[in-house]
């Protein structure tokens, strides 16, 4: 099983929690996705301990899948995608762009089905990207 970190807005958790349940070879790990279904719904000190999850879930994942649909403005997903490229992790990013993008870590896609099928060819394993 491959243990993907979702880093995406908060309205997208239930996409993550519904294809963990239709794709039996992928584990999206974050507590996050059961957190809360908006952001409004944490104070300072929930943030805090937040990411501290985020940060440790990030560190044990396999592979970090950053994804924006039209319209996202994505923030802490941002965060989580340095600390993936800090920890020489590969992310796969849907609908992102910025010049982060160009990192040799990073594989861009334009659809979440082309990312998913590049996780379950395992081409996000090989070192070059």
């Amino acid at each position: 099983m491959i243990r993907v970190y979702p880093a995406s807005k908060v309205k997208h958790a239930q996409k993550w929690i519904d294809l963990q349940e239709s794709e039996s070879y992928l584990f999206f790990h974050a507590r996050w996705l059961k957190a809360s279904k908006k952001e409004s719904d944490f104070d300072n000190g929930a943030f805090s301990e937040l990411w501290r999850m985020c940060q440790e879930d990030v560190q044990s994942a396999d592979v970090v899948l950053v994804y924006a649909e039209e319209g996202d403005h994505l923030k802490g997903a941002f965060v989580e995608a340095g600390m993936a490229l800090a920890l020489d992790k590969k992310v796969l990013a849907v609908g992102c762009q910025g010049t982060w993008v160009h990192h040799k870590n990073v594989r861009r896609f334009d659809t979440l089905e082309q990312a998913l099928e590049d996780i379950r060819n395992d081409n996000w394993m090989s070192s070059e990207l």
